[in-house]
């Protein structure tokens, strides 16, 4: 795909060159081209998914029984995987011990046949519900952990219940398990066992599918890609992965249930944390990215397992080896694969698309050009932000202290001051990134100090950051529609898709912001200028009345600079917006702001028009040094 960064900016207006007007009509025809492989690709793909399940639903006719008893056990682990990649391929959250749940679920039918003469099919609806539930009592310590903790808390949590289901060998069997007649009665056919287990697997898979295509799907995919930027867009990672642990669970428990009715057996080893690998293994084989790759990887292993365990002792060693070449030789899985051979074999038209020529608002050479936006009402307009008294300190050093503040509804409110003065801190505090020591922060009338940054969005304070901050493996658009969604509650919906509505919105956000003309681009390949201008356009998906933006010119250069000025300009006054702001800049500053906040040694030195700060001595001394001439007039 092309870079945006490349693209050729044409100021709206000017004619283009023939080169331009060349460059446009060659990528018109390449994406001809695209849609012509991709009509190519859609059939291909369709065709085989057709065959492979044709395949698995005839397996018991076309295939000798000891196949068929190995692709019963594949379809167990592949549902056992699925639920894996709910929790780690769509929500970025890595289980070292997910086979708890998988461990429950084949109990919990072992159990209730063995103990208590269920009918299995009872104990098989149990099974995965009886997963839930511990797993919901489980999750408020396990979801305390980030990351590499996160892994460690549930490794511990599954050896946990091992210890348990170990020291317990009156109910569990101990190491010798369980044996029984587990199976219903008119399943003891290994072909209608199969075909029950296909059934179940099928369903259940079906029912994730749904789930991952979801709004909701869609605000775990914002958390994997990026848990910050997501928590500042209304997301509150504790109620989503909360969410996403418990079906994680339930799906497991369900795979566990179909594994006691398969294998008419269960161990306690089923617990174990080596158990808790084999998901995360099938996964990776098949493809974390793909959502039939860990079924794909189930089949692989299993089959693979099977064969290398009747031809040697070291059958072990040789699937590790294995294993360990996939992983290199195909990092994105077998599915990985097959996909990128297929696009080899039909051509991949988008890797041919030229530079693309672009259009943007025409602008004086000024990185800031127009009237200085002071107004005369900025004084009387209402308070919608008081900060009082704030103050924070790291290991005893104050990074704010004493900070007092009012940013007035409708005004631009920029902050200066140099570096180390404490506005990154000073923003943080504002929008919940950081909770202070002492002080207050007030909005809208409302005390925030220790709401949570989610929390703070929904009442509409929106931000940005120092570095672009947004979801770089979405699109443009979907990265306004995600924004746009969760601050209105839509992404809690398990299925459907996100309203028309939606992304009708996003896409006329985007139009003015200047963004239009790269909506289905990937964020990740935008330039730098228009990650920039992306981030005030979720700041408006957000209905935010106030956006904070954290040096929104740093690290662009002068066009893309004229290009983030005007969207503040744009959005503060076609649409009231208040704006607060750091920025190094001071030709922007002093261009744009209505009211100008000096911060020196983490406390403020001082704050008024642009007009008073720049013949302020004590800010000439301290920031701004004494040739002030050349700042914009």
């Amino acid at each position: 795909m092309m870079s945006v960064q490349e693209n050729q900016k044409v100021p709206m207006g000017e004619t283009m060159s023939l080169n331009q007007l060349s460059a446009v009509q060659s990528e018109m025809s390449v994406l001809s081209e695209t849609k012509h492989a991709a009509a190519w690709v859609r059939p291909v793909v369709l065709l085989s998914a057709i065959i492979c399940a044709s395949m698995m639903i005839c397996a018991p006719i076309i295939f000798p029984s000891t196949i068929v008893l190995v692709l019963g056990s594949a379809l167990v682990v592949g549902m056992f995987s699925l639920s894996l990649n709910l929790l780690f391929g769509t929500s970025g959250l890595l289980t070292f011990g997910h086979a708890a749940y998988f461990g429950i679920g084949a109990y919990t039918v072992a159990l209730l046949v063995s103990r208590l003469e269920w009918n299995p099919i009872t104990g098989l609806i149990v099974a995965p519900f009886a997963a839930a539930i511990a797993a919901a009592i489980l999750a408020p310590i396990v979801l305390r952990g980030k990351e590499i903790y996160f892994g460690l808390l549930t490794l511990g949590t599954a050896q946990l219940v091992y210890a348990i289901a170990h020291g317990t060998p009156g109910w569990t069997g101990g190491d010798e398990g369980l044996i029984g007649d587990f199976q219903p009665s008119w399943a003891f056919d290994l072909s209608k066992l199969y075909w029950f287990t296909l059934a179940c697997v099928a369903g259940g898979a079906l029912v994730l599918w749904i789930v991952t295509r979801s709004p909701f799907g869609d605000a775990l995919r914002g958390l994997r890609e990026n848990r910050l930027r997501a928590q500042f867009i209304g997301i509150s990672p504790i109620r989503y992965e909360y969410a996403a642990f418990i079906m994680a669970a339930f799906f497991a428990g369900l795979a566990g249930g179909l594994f006691t009715i398969y294998e008419g057996q269960v161990q306690d080893a089923l617990f174990f944390w080596q158990m808790s690998a084999t998901p995360l293994i099938v996964a990776l084989l098949g493809g974390f990215g793909y959502f039939l790759g860990p079924v794909v990887g189930a089949i692989f292993y299993t089959l693979l397992t099977d064969q290398l365990a009747s031809r040697t002792e070291f059958w072990d060693v040789a699937v590790g080896l294995v294993v360990v070449i996939v992983a290199i030789g195909m990092p994105s899985g077998i599915m990985g694969a097959l996909e990128a051979g297929l696009r080899n074999l039909l051509g991949d038209a988008r890797s041919r698309i030229p530079q693309r020529a672009t259009v943007m608002s025409a602008a004086p050479s000024s990185a800031v050009s127009g009237p200085q936006t002071t107004r005369a009402d900025a004084k009387n307009a209402p308070v919608l932000l008081e900060v009082s008294n704030l103050t924070k300190s790291f290991g005893g050093l104050h990074v704010t202290h004493d900070v007092s503040m009012k940013v007035r509804k409708g005004t631009i409110h920029a902050i200066i001051g140099p570096n180390g003065a404490g506005k990154t801190t000073f923003f943080n505090l504002v929008t919940g990134a950081l909770r202070p020591d002492a002080g207050r922060v007030q909005f809208a009338g409302k005390d925030i100090t220790f709401a949570n940054p989610w929390d703070r969005v929904k009442l509409g304070l929106g931000r940005s950051f120092q570095q672009p901050n947004i979801f770089p493996a979405l699109t443009t658009i979907d990265n306004v529609a995600l924004a746009e969604a969760s601050v209105r509650g839509r992404t809690s919906r398990l299925v459907g898709k996100l309203p028309a509505a939606v992304r009708d919105r996003a896409a006329s956000i985007l139009e003015n912001v200047g963004l239009g003309d790269v909506a289905l681009v990937r964020a990740a390949d935008l330039s730098h200028g228009d990650q920039r201008t992306l981030e005030i356009a979720m700041g408006l998906a957000v209905e935010a009345q106030l956006l904070c933006l954290d040096e929104p010119t740093a690290g662009v250069g002068p066009g893309e600079t004229r290009q983030v000025v005007n969207a503040i300009r744009q959005i503060a006054h076609s649409q009231g917006l208040t704006i607060l702001f750091v920025e190094h800049d001071m030709e922007v500053v002093f261009g744009i702001a209505d009211r100008i906040t000096v911060l020196c040694n983490g406390a403020v030195l001082a704050e008024g028009t642009p007009e008073e700060i720049r013949s302020n001595p004590d800010v000439i001394a301290a920031y701004l040094g004494s040739d002030t001439a050349g700042i914009h007039k």
